[in-house]
């Protein structure tokens, strides 16, 4: 018995010899300032409470900044979506809503989001999709008000008569 137990500490010390080592030549405060990725459930998780969903803007911004589709795709998949942020923000090494503001641009349009990446790093600039101008939300809602009236009054004229 005592040499079953003795075979078994032997063999866990060498298997844990092969075990990935969890010390890094990188100061582990730049480690930890990133989500982690899980491999056994095969999704992003937060690292602090500053990259956990809490700590996002609301879908009403993304609807404000990006527009209808950036919405919908937020509200309609709010975990591929919470998955898409946290990985970028792994990728990038930026914070939760310049990775949102990206996300929700890559929404609205992903072709249109790829060229200004490619364009903004050859020239050496850096985009901002998280500033709300209001001059643009003031405008937006004119338009949305506008289109909505339109639509009702098509509605009501074709359809219910």
């Amino acid at each position: 018995m005592a040499l079953r137990i003795s075979l078994l500490f032997v063999f866990v010390a060498m298997v844990a010899g092969f075990a990935p080592s969890h010390h890094s030549s990188v100061p582990s405060s730049s480690l930890d300032m990133v989500p982690k990725f899980d491999p056994r459930e095969q999704k992003w998780f937060p690292s602090s409470e500053e990259e956990s969903a809490s700590a996002n803007y609301g879908p009403v911004r993304s609807l404000l900044r990006h527009g209808p589709k950036a919405f919908f795709v937020r509200v309609t998949k709010p975990d591929s979506y919470d998955q898409a942020v946290l990985k970028f923000m792994a990728s990038d090494k930026v914070g939760r809503w310049e990775a949102q503001g990206n996300m929700d641009r890559f929404n609205e349009n992903a072709q249109d989001w790829i060229f200004e990446r490619l364009e903004a790093k050859r020239k050496g600039k850096t985009l901002d999709y998280v500033t709300l101008d209001p001059k643009q939300v003031v405008l937006s809602s004119v338009w949305a008000g506008i289109v909505f009236w339109f639509a009702n009054d098509l509605f009501q004229r074709y359809v219910l008569n």
